[in-house]
């Protein structure tokens, strides 16, 4: 048990890195990866929880760096982010949230 979620989370890190530096243009490093993780855990003033997709994930935006907002996903059992999802050109992630079949717990 402990080592499938050992290796979840090095997926979801790795995962996640890719997605990074793929939409946001980000090199995310295991540091910046856990900090980020820390200021979702902590409810830090730069995050805000957009929408709950389930019991154990969640959208939040975050503010980095004081301009640049990041969408991400985090999934609560891994404790972690899972991914980095891609904005439209109005600031819009919600479209790949549909196109994915990801909805919002009714």
């Amino acid at each position: 048990m402990m080592k499938t979620s050992v290796f979840r989370k090095k997926r979801a890190y790795l995962h996640s890195a890719k997605r990074a530096e793929e939409r946001y243009n980000l090199l995310l490093s295991k540091r910046l990866y856990e900090e980020l993780n820390k200021k979702i855990r902590r409810n830090d003033e730069q995050v805000k929880r957009m929408k709950k997709l389930s019991n154990i994930r969640s959208v939040y935006e975050i503010m980095f760096e004081g301009e640049k907002k990041l969408y991400v996903i985090y999934h609560k059992k891994i404790d972690g982010i899972t991914t980095f999802l891609p904005i439209d050109k109005y600031g819009n992630y919600e479209i790949y949230l549909k196109r994915r079949r990801i909805f919002e717990r009714r």
